[in-house]
């Protein structure tokens, strides 16, 4: 085993396995008095930073590591166990990130994450990216030649950023419930008409 002082791990980050590897990977380099490059170590210290669900997904891995590569076999399970695989991904990504409370940008910035390990074009991210979008937005940005994903983000911060939240759809919606009550109650009052004509 290397003799190696101890390296800082990055926090776990159980949401993107393949980046905290990345990050992992970048520590060991760092390592002082030189990169840690045995498998085992490597193996060992990710181990020891697991959370403990992923631990547990794991967990015949853990309890009889491969003799030859231990991280590299580690690595590839937990990836392939708990991260979303390819058609997740691209299920996901066409079944469409909701904008919710954030700005445009993070929304393009998530999808575009997303989209990183397939083969799409820039015209494909930005007709999902407006999908998301409010129809008032998008019917700006579509008058907007030429447009790509980013610009369209950037575009579109700045139109929600100046826009008030839309009222109008709930004050339409309240009235339309009281002129479809007032219509019931209306025809109520000629079925029990007729019912009194009918009886007589």
């Amino acid at each position: 085993m290397e003799e190696n002082s101890a390296v800082k791990m990055p926090p776990f980050n159980f949401g993107d396995l393949q980046l905290w590897f990345i990050m992992a990977e970048a520590t060991f380099q760092l390592a002082i008095p030189k990169p840690i490059t045995a498998s085992a170590t490597k193996y060992n210290y990710c181990v020891a930073h697991l959370s403990p669900e992923a631990a547990a997904i794991v967990r015949d891995v853990i309890t009889c590591p491969d003799k030859g590569d231990p991280y590299k076999q580690l690595k590839e399970e937990l990836i392939k166990r708990c991260g979303e695989s390819k058609s997740q991904e691209m299920r996901c990504l066409l079944a469409g990130e909701q904008l919710g409370d954030r700005k445009p940008t993070d929304l393009l910035r998530v999808m575009q994450r997303r989209a990183e390990n397939h083969q799409i074009s820039d015209t494909l991210l930005l007709e999902l990216f407006l999908q998301q979008l409010p129809k008032s937005v998008q019917s700006i940005l579509l008058a907007i030649s030429p447009l790509n994903a980013a610009k369209a983000a950037e575009i579109a911060d700045r139109i929600m950023e100046v826009t008030p939240p839309e009222v109008s759809k709930i004050s339409s919606s309240n009235s339309c419930e009281k002129v479809n009550n007032a219509s019931q109650s209306e025809l109520l009052e000629e079925i029990k008409a007729l019912r009194k004509e009918v009886a007589s």
